[in-house]
């Protein structure tokens, strides 16, 4: 089972590709009808919030449960990090310490029941956590062991999708820092063409083309033409994917 869902995740880059991995391949094993992804740095105070995925989430929810540092207020979420066991809820049998407002505002959203497990990542320094929404309500050890596999591959896949992201940002930053003629250089690298037929286009010598290019070399951090027009190709493909799941 693990092998088979690597293998379906080894062409999940983006955000959209993590989501469409966990409908394809997660839900068929663990049958949910809502997922919330959330990513974090380990610091001394805890685990900062960075980034959240949500798939067919109610994400009113997060403001609601927000609190004033600009976490996430959750009594599961705190269980959790006190067991590090996956955790079940149910609004038809609510846990008796559950904070009534926390258990209003979890009302209000029309979810019945969740799971929720996570990964402390020492490595990397990165906590993940991972509820399950309106889940069956026969919730039970092999449950909970299907989990306890399913959140460690869900764990590196979705750290794949972070670091692709950041690296997408970085590249975007840089991309910014191109003056307008420089933008249109590095736009003629990338269709490919060469440095005659860009001074051509431009009406500038090539001595000129090639003294934009060192600079546009140099702010992006690339060494060859076919490297620019590789990455500007990625960049292209894949503008600005999804990065509304990120937390400023």
């Amino acid at each position: 089972m693990i092998d088979q869902l690597l293998l379906e995740a080894a062409s999940v880059i983006t955000v959209a590709d993590f989501k469409e991995w966990l409908r394809k391949s997660i839900r068929p094993l663990y049958p949910h009808a809502a997922i919330y992804c959330g990513y974090g740095r380990v610091h001394a105070g805890g685990v900062g919030l960075d980034y959240v995925i949500t798939d067919n989430f109610p994400v009113a929810h997060l403001d609601n449960i927000r609190n004033k540092a600009g976490g996430m207020d959750s009594p599961i979420l705190r269980r959790w990090i006190a067991t590090q066991e996956p955790q079940f809820f149910s609004v038809s049998n609510p846990w008796t310490d559950i904070p009534p407002l926390w258990f209003e505002h979890f009302r209000s959203t029309g979810l019945k029941n969740l799971v929720s497990h996570g990964v402390f990542d020492a490595q990397r320094c990165v906590g993940t956590y991972y509820s399950f929404f309106d889940i069956d309500d026969h919730f039970d050890e092999p449950k909970a062991a299907l989990l306890r596999r399913l959140c460690p591959l869900i764990h590196e896949v979705m750290c794949k999708v972070i670091d692709h992201f950041n690296d997408f940002s970085q590249f975007e930053s840089k991309l910014n820092t191109l003056t307008k003629r420089e933008s249109e250089i590095a736009l003629h690298v990338g269709q490919g063409k060469t440095n005659r037929e860009i001074s051509e286009s431009l009406c500038l010598s090539e001595i000129t083309i090639k003294h934009h290019l060192m600079k546009i070399f140099d702010k992006l951090n690339v060494g060859t033409r076919s490297q620019l027009a590789g990455l500007l190709a990625a960049y292209h493909a894949r503008s600005r994917p999804d990065c509304e799941f990120k937390l400023l």
